[in-house]
């Protein structure tokens, strides 16, 4: 039961998003999708995005999860009922972690830090 309350609770913290650009991009960020077989664990994350309270359905917006300043997971959003959803495999050399949770917002051109980092768990699922 806390592990479904921690699932929920992070799913809540990525639908607000801190409104803290780091980076302008004149276009999205050149995030590469991690290659799988080069890590030993792995979660599956579902998420939204929210920005300043405003729900994102621009299919071109994409999440990054990044350990060390590596990417360990990139979403591939798909829309279902009107609401873009994000799906990403994330992956990790450890089977604990914090891993930083980044959003290009392609409506602002900007990446922009989640509130809260994810706390990966090997064969957890967030969302």
């Amino acid at each position: 039961m806390k592990l479904l309350f921690d699932n929920l609770k992070y799913l809540a913290c990525l639908a607000v998003w801190a409104v803290l650009p780091s980076l302008a991009y004149a276009q999205a960020p050149d995030w590469q999708a991690p290659a799988p077989g080069t890590y030993n664990y792995s979660a599956t994350v579902t998420a939204i995005i929210s920005i300043e309270g405003q729900l994102s359905n621009r299919l071109e917006d994409q999440v990054a999860f990044i350990s060390d300043g590596e990417v360990v997971g990139l979403s591939s959003p798909f829309m279902i009922n009107g609401i873009t959803y994000h799906f990403a495999t994330v992956f990790s050399h450890e089977p604990m972690a914090e891993i930083e949770v980044w959003v290009y917002s392609d409506e602002e051109d900007e990446v922009i830090e989640a509130l809260s980092a994810l706390s990966f768990s090997h064969q957890a699922e967030f969302g």
